[in-house]
């Protein structure tokens, strides 16, 4: 089962287990992040992402600096343990963590849940890649990606069982939109995915081999010096 038959059955399973009206006020806010076009408010290929440090699972500070000084970082952002699709997206990622460490990729997702919310995500889904926690979104928004949850849509994670301002300690409760970085060593974005859908997801497995095959491109247009 390809990462995309995996998300539209998920999706089938929730339509068919939840609420009409829950749906469709689901459905009419991504709308409304749409036609305001969120998306086109993130980083964008070329932009610099700045430097950032934020507490791991087990609370200990992972700076980014720190990190592409060791090379390239692949950075998810998900809306927290929670959300089937970020769990789906994060079993993904872990699956092909692999190819990304051969080449030469480090691998990091970002979320506004506390971290011992991160930590209970990290066990239940048996991840190795590390879950930083955003209190208070203040990277998700320099991302551009960041919106607020409407009070309808607080009220209605309640009613399962999630109360998002305990959830994440904060009052005014925000989360990103469904978006995938790639950051160069020079903090420049080389690749930027970003949907106001949570539904859509990035296909890692396609970005590896788009990369591939533009390194491939690289080396055969890259002129080969002759000895004089």
């Amino acid at each position: 089962m390809t990462f995309q038959q995996e998300l539209d059955k998920l999706t089938e399973e929730i339509t068919s287990s939840t609420q009409p009206y829950v749906l469709q006020a689901f459905e009419e806010f991504i709308y409304h992040m749409k036609s305001v076009k969120l998306a086109k408010k993130s980083l964008c290929t070329g932009e610099k992402a700045g430097n950032f440090s934020l507490p791991d699972a087990w609370g200990r500070n992972v700076k980014l600096s720190a990190l592409l000084n060791n090379g390239r970082v692949l950075i998810c952002f998900y809306r927290g343990g929670w959300c089937p699709y970020s769990k789906l997206d994060l079993q993904y990622l872990q699956r092909v963590s692999l190819d990304f460490q051969q080449a030469g990729i480090q691998i990091i997702a970002v979320s506004p849940e506390k971290p011992e919310h991160c930590l209970v995500t990290t066990k239940t889904n048996n991840l190795a890649i590390p879950l930083l926690s955003d209190l208070n979104s203040e990277v998700i928004r320099k991302f551009g990606i960041s919106f607020k949850v409407p009070a309808y849509h607080k009220f209605l994670y309640r009613t399962f069982g999630l109360n998002l301002e305990k959830h994440n300690d904060t009052r005014t409760v925000e989360l990103p939109i469904s978006a995938v970085f790639l950051i160069d060593t020079d903090f420049t974005v080389r690749f930027a995915y970003v949907d106001e859908d949570y539904r859509n997801r990035l296909d890692y497995t396609q970005l590896l081999t788009n990369m591939k095959t533009e390194f491939v491109l690289h080396l055969a247009n890259t002129p080969v010096e002759t000895e004089k």
